[in-house]
């Protein structure tokens, strides 16, 4: 048996109440400027962070038009968005950015979903959601994307070949308890069969 199938309910997010961030992110990219050039992004990326629990899920994925198999930029769009929230638990607080794709399918499925809009300028608000004054942001899940990033640049990139360990290795330190020795960690995991 899979660890993923093993292990399926404990990877749901969310709950009553609970509050979830979800994004985005492409790394590789550049800022046309420099001799006027984009660079090719090497990943997209996307994930959710648990602010009670801290728990963080990060996923590398391809963002293609539905046309053809080109590379997309832009917004996400359904299909991209789709499987984040399918990973939540019925009546979580989903707080995303502006990304109009979120609305749609957060409604379909019973989440609360409250949105910061940065192209305005705006990166954090306080909101009564149910009750409870909350603070609408994405800036756990933006700080993520940083680590992330500094941890991919200390294995060598987004290489194609390991990308995908790479990420799913920052997830679990990402996830450790910050007391813990990983390498005693990942000794447990190994006797628990988590890797069978």
């Amino acid at each position: 048996m899979a660890w993923e199938e093993k292990h399926s309910e404990v990877d749901l997010f969310g709950g009553k109440d609970c509050e979830v961030e979800a994004d985005e992110c492409e790394v590789g990219r550049k800022r046309k400027g420099l001799h006027g050039h984009d660079s090719d992004v090497k990943g997209d990326f996307r994930g959710l962070f648990e602010r009670r629990s801290g728990r963080l899920f990060v996923e590398a994925y391809e963002k293609v038009s539905k046309d053809s198999d080109e590379r997309r930029f832009g917004p996400p769009c359904v299909a991209d968005v789709l499987p984040l929230v399918e990973r939540l638990r019925p009546g979580t607080l989903l707080f995303t950015d502006g990304a109009r794709a979120y609305t749609s399918v957060c409604k379909d499925m019973g989440i609360f979903n409250a949105q910061v809009d940065h192209s305005k300028g705006e990166f954090s608000r306080r909101e009564t959601i149910h009750g409870k004054l909350l603070v609408v942001s994405t800036q756990g899940i933006d700080g993520a994307w940083g680590n992330l990033k500094n941890f991919l640049r200390a294995c060598g990139g987004c290489r194609g070949d390991i990308l995908e360990s790479s990420v799913k290795e920052f997830q679990w330190r990402a996830n450790l308890p910050d007391d813990s020795d990983p390498f005693f960690c990942l000794l447990e995991c190994i006797k628990d069969g988590c890797f069978q």
